[in-house]
């Protein structure tokens, strides 16, 4: 019973991957267009590190408009920590995911 299924299944996904590959590449002049002129969900990403809490609002803003300008869709943030007191910068440290980080995302 199984290998039936399976003669009969197999069968039809060819058909199906054949039938959107075709559709994929009707119009060479649109990949080609896409191709030089990508999307913004096709952009690179990227991570970005917030140190302890170390982050100002105003220059959150001018590095996302950079990010922007230099072809990035979007960022992964994490925040990351120390271990020792003593190497912290506390200008702008503010607790992650508290009320002020929120507001900063």
């Amino acid at each position: 019973m199984k290998k039936k299924a399976i003669l009969f299944i197999i069968p039809i996904l060819t058909a199906l991957y054949f039938q959107t590959a075709g559709q994929a590449i009707s119009d060479p002049g649109h990949l080609a267009q896409e191709f030089t002129h990508p999307p913004k969900e096709a952009w690179p990403k990227t991570y970005w590190w917030w140190l302890h809490g170390n982050i100002d609002t105003i220059r959150i803003r001018e590095e996302i408009a950079q990010m922007d300008k230099m072809g990035l869709s979007g960022f992964d943030i994490f925040d990351i920590g120390s271990y020792r007191n003593d190497t912290i910068i506390t200008k702008h440290n503010i607790p992650f995911l508290g009320p002020a980080f929120l507001q900063a995302l």
